[in-house]
């Protein structure tokens, strides 16, 4: 959907100017603040003190316009882009992590890092309006594959990544998610009453819950825990950063999901097994055999 669409339909809330002019008076105050505060310096520490008073002001002002958002008629926006609008928001509630010093000058901190650039290259925008619609756009994509009562072919990676001169390898392996169609419900989001206060209830699919493991094409060199292969998170929505995987449960650095994508993986994996045995090969009959 049109970036300018969703745009269109967040700014016409009375909540929007408010958050939008919270935002800039955080980022103002962040600007002011040195990374490195001397706790002897008593401008400084009104300037922290600043900053956290703008933050906690933005942090309302986001909450209040969520609420607004959820609370809208069901005309408001097609679904996917009205979760996925909530969904950006929250997830971009965080502390801002570069200052603007004027004249084309600015000073970041922290980056965001993906296990590997080559399996879906998603940039998620820090911008939530931006956010919102690549969110949107891609519910709307996988709600199209799974709008199906067939089963659904899915492939999941895992990179294995080893310095020289031990070989690098993808485990890869293939399944089915059967019910698709019950599997990924998309529900408009509501307000509800918690603790006194109104807030926004919505959610977001995180998993494939059920899937069927199929053909391993390209295995792992150990013993691997088959409830990995059962519930894996959606990895493009753990890209753009609305839901989170999970390193402790094995969760895969990539998922594909429909017939292409999943054949053109499979077939992508195929060969580059193929020249991994081949390297391998090459390696165990040089003079400097590969450490396994």
């Amino acid at each position: 959907m049109n970036v300018s669409f969703v745009e269109s339909r967040i700014a016409s809330l009375d909540s929007f100017s408010v958050w939008q002019s919270a935002s800039s008076e955080q980022q103002t105050a962040f600007n002011d603040v040195p990374f490195d505060i001397d706790a002897n310096n008593p401008k400084q520490l009104r300037q922290q003190l600043s900053y956290l008073e703008a933050q906690q002001e933005q942090q309302a002002a986001r909450q209040a316009l969520m609420t607004e958002i959820a609370s809208q008629e069901e005309d408001f926006l097609p679904v996917a882009y009205w979760i996925g609008t909530l969904a950006a928001f929250q997830a971009t509630d965080k502390p801002p992590t570069t200052k603007y010093l004027g004249n084309g000058r600015s000073i970041s901190t922290g980056a965001v890092m993906f296990n590997d650039t080559n399996e879906h290259t998603i940039t998620p925008s820090s911008n939530p309006v931006i956010l919102a619609s690549q969110v949107g756009d891609e519910l709307e994509r996988l709600g199209g594959i799974l709008d199906t009562s067939d089963s659904v072919p899915v492939v999941m990676v895992w990179h294995r990544r080893y310095n020289p001169p031990r070989l690098s390898y993808d485990e890869v392996v293939t399944g089915e998610l059967p019910n698709p169609r019950d599997k990924f419900a998309l529900e408009a989001p509501k307000v509800e009453e918690i603790d006194g206060q109104h807030v926004p209830v919505f959610t977001i699919p995180s998993r494939f819950n059920g899937v069927v493991k199929g053909r391993v094409v390209v295995p792992d060199e150990y013993i691997q825990p088959e409830e990995k292969y059962k519930s894996p998170v959606i990895t493009t929505l753990a890209r753009l950063g609305v839901v989170h995987s999970n390193f402790l449960v094995h969760d895969p650095d990539a998922l594909y999901i429909g017939s292409q994508d999943v054949t053109d993986r499979v077939a992508f994996a195929e060969r580059d097994r193929a020249e991994y045995l081949d390297e391998v090969g090459r390696l165990k009959n040089s003079s400097f055999p590969p450490r396994y």
